[in-house]
């Protein structure tokens, strides 16, 4: 019996040796692979959480607006020394043996990292100049794939552009914490649609209580300059402003030129603030204003005076025209009796009544179609298409409907 199950166990062991099989597969994906999402226009350039993300301002245009000559002037600068490493921001570098070339951004002090020849150092061939994003690629030192869609961080990307009307490239390094390499810089799309919302919409100057006092704010230097006299501007608490223009405005407050909203009021006068400091204004939007001051009315008592007085119009005027109504009905009566007053009264009609009478009911006819034979005047007053009165010698006969 021993041998017997020994020998068993060892013809399963062969069986299971020789029909057995491993399965292997080598194309196995171990890394994901991200999905960037579409760019809608809110926003201007910005880091973004997921690098794949980067993606999406591919096929954006670009602006970089001019260098502000109000900014160099206040701080003593050369007008005209605006090619310099430190307010150019760029390099440029040609490619060898090609009609293409190759702008390397940069900050001031730190050296081109294209080692092609340096031809020129003109800001001027950038600033205020048009580009288009056609690529995105990584800068970092941990993974040299140039594929941001299986990247999970990056030191900075720098994105490829290409000049409008040319074949000139720019590499534009773009850092995260607002780090750009090359300055200021504005997508179209986002500027468009900044552009769009504000035309013609209405602000109201709007400050708290004691707003000078508690902002440290100078009463004579007023609350804004007039930009076509240089008047000094005390806006008056409550005042509407419309936005007439969206437009890049040098400072001396910024190295760039920057947009800025222009808002002028009922007077004429007109002042600039930036799209980015209109949010730190007491400016608010004429529609939230409308329900500030309806709210301030509430608490006021004013609104629940109001109330009461327009109910009491209504009263008034209720109780106005059923006495006028008393009164017309009282005249009827004296006319044409209780009976034919109620039916008058009612807007209808009924045969035996007097031309009189259905005109008081029914109003003017549209028509009257007169006819007249040897016994009397026929009448057919018509109302509407399926509406007819019938009078024989001014008495109703007939009612068609």
């Amino acid at each position: 019996m021993v041998r017997i199950a020994v020998l068993f166990s060892a013809i399963s062991i062969v069986n299971l040796t020789a029909f057995s099989q491993v399965s292997t597969r080598t194309n196995i994906v171990e890394q994901g692979i991200y999905k960037p999402i579409s760019y809608d226009s809110l926003e201007n350039l910005k880091w973004q959480y997921y690098p794949v993300d980067f993606y999406k301002y591919i096929g954006q245009s670009i602006y970089f607006p001019q260098v502000s000559q109000k900014f160099l002037v206040e701080r003593g600068e050369s007008v005209t020394n605006t090619d310099t490493a430190i307010y150019g921001l760029c390099l440029y570098s040609s490619v060898p043996n090609s009609p293409i070339k190759r702008y390397a951004a940069y900050y001031a002090g730190i050296s081109s990292l294209s080692g092609d020849t340096i031809y020129a150092n003109s800001s001027k061939q950038v600033r205020g100049c048009y580009f288009k994003i056609i690529d995105v690629i990584p800068i970092s030192s941990k993974s040299k794939t140039h594929d941001l869609r299986y990247l999970d961080d990056v030191e900075a990307v720098s994105f490829i552009l290409v000049k409008n009307g040319t074949m000139d490239t720019l590499f534009f390094d773009f850092y995260p914490d607002g780090k750009e390499g090359y300055g200021e810089s504005y997508v179209l799309g986002f500027y468009e649609k900044i552009r769009k919302a504000a035309l013609k919409r209405k602000f109201v100057w709007y400050p708290p209580k004691d707003y000078h006092f508690f902002y440290d704010k100078d009463v004579r230097k007023g609350d804004f300059v007039e930009i076509n006299t240089g008047e000094l501007l005390l806006l008056q608490k409550g005042s509407v402003w419309t936005c007439t223009e969206v437009s890049f405005i040098e400072t001396r407050e910024s190295l760039f030129m920057e947009p800025h909203y222009i808002l002028k009021d009922k007077t004429g006068k007109e002042i600039k603030i930036s799209i980015e400091e209109i949010n730190n204004q007491p400016f608010i939007d004429y529609q939230k204003y409308q329900l500030e001051a309806l709210n301030e009315r509430k608490k006021s008592g004013e609104y629940q005076e109001l109330l009461k007085k327009l109910k009491k119009q209504e009263t008034i005027g209720q109780q106005t025209k059923a006495t006028e109504l008393k009164k017309y009905r009282l005249r009827l009566v004296q006319r044409f009796g209780e009976k034919m007053a109620a039916i008058i009264i009612s807007g209808k009609v009924q045969i035996g009544m007097s031309k009189e009478m259905c005109k008081l009911a029914w109003g003017p006819p549209i028509d009257i179609n007169k006819t007249t034979n040897s016994s009397g005047t026929s009448e057919q007053w018509v109302y509407s298409m399926k509406y007819y009165l019938y009078f024989n010698n001014g008495i109703l006969t007939a009612i068609q409907n």
